[in-house]
């Protein structure tokens, strides 16, 4: 799992008129969880139809009212690289050994 970071600097009075929203593309939430701590988890191996890059976004957002949808005033978007599968049969010779 990967650790994700979202921190916000500023005055502490602006998130209650402008709050700050986390969001992942429809596309790419089946591939990914996570919870409030942000840990982000692949659940998919890249193949022929998954690049194996997952984006997630931060928006500010304006709200006018509380009933009216919010206005992105900035967006910031980080990708993470899913890891490759790679497996090899047992059963063959190493070509090199590394020692740490």
């Amino acid at each position: 799992m990967s650790v994700m970071l979202l921190r916000t600097q500023g005055p502490s009075a602006i998130f209650a008129e402008y709050p700050v929203v986390l969001h992942v593309p429809e596309s790419d939430a089946d591939k990914a969880r996570g919870d409030s701590t942000f840990y982000v988890e692949g659940l998919a191996f890249p193949d022929r139809g998954f690049t194996g890059l997952v984006s997630f976004s931060a928006s500010l957002l304006e709200v006018p009212h509380k009933d009216a949808p919010g206005t992105p005033i900035f967006t910031d978007t980080v990708v993470f690289r899913v890891a490759p599968w790679i497996m090899t049969p047992n059963t063959q010779q190493p070509l090199e050994v590394f020692v740490c």
